[in-house]
């Protein structure tokens, strides 16, 4: 699958980028010039990913570039600071501009949805980060080689 990876602040996009290469996926990371960290360069570089920086306002730039991978999948990972885009930190393209003034209300999840919705119309799907980092989630049960005693399952 070629994946999308909008990446936001902290460790969790690295750790998807891991997952999805070590899963065989063709990643393209889109990454927040405000908010990713740059050791990403590294990163995406280790993991034959290509990487491009972009501003949080770049929504049809972000578009263009997922388009051009021919990406099929995108998964959104760390953190953005939501506060920047609507207090006006940011200068939204045009794209991100119509999003906005689409928006019902101005919360976290109202953007996020609106961006999925956006993604879908230009025949990317938008996937649960956490969908591919399974692999490093713990499984039910006991994970140790003795099984915990009767004390201490109370």
């Amino acid at each position: 699958m070629r994946l999308g990876l909008i990446a936001g602040n902290g460790r969790f996009p690295f750790l998807v980028l891991e997952a999805a290469r070590a899963m065989g996926h063709d990643v393209t990371v889109i990454a927040t010039k405000e908010e990713a960290f740059t050791d990403l360069n590294d990163a995406a570089a280790r993991a034959r990913a290509q990487i491009h920086w972009i501003s949080l306002g770049e929504l049809g730039k972000c578009l263009t570039l997922l388009k051009a991978a021919g990406v099929s999948h995108a998964v959104m990972a760390g953190q953005v600071k939501h506060t920047k885009i609507f207090a006006g930190g940011i200068v939204p393209d045009a794209k991100f501009l119509s999003l906005l003034m689409k928006l019902p209300f101005r919360s976290t999840d109202g953007l996020i949805g609106a961006v999925a919705s956006v993604l879908k119309d230009e025949g990317i799907e938008l996937i649960d980060s956490t969908s591919l980092l399974t692999p490093m989630l713990a499984s039910p049960g006991v994970m140790t080689k003795r099984s915990p005693t009767e004390e201490e399952q109370k």
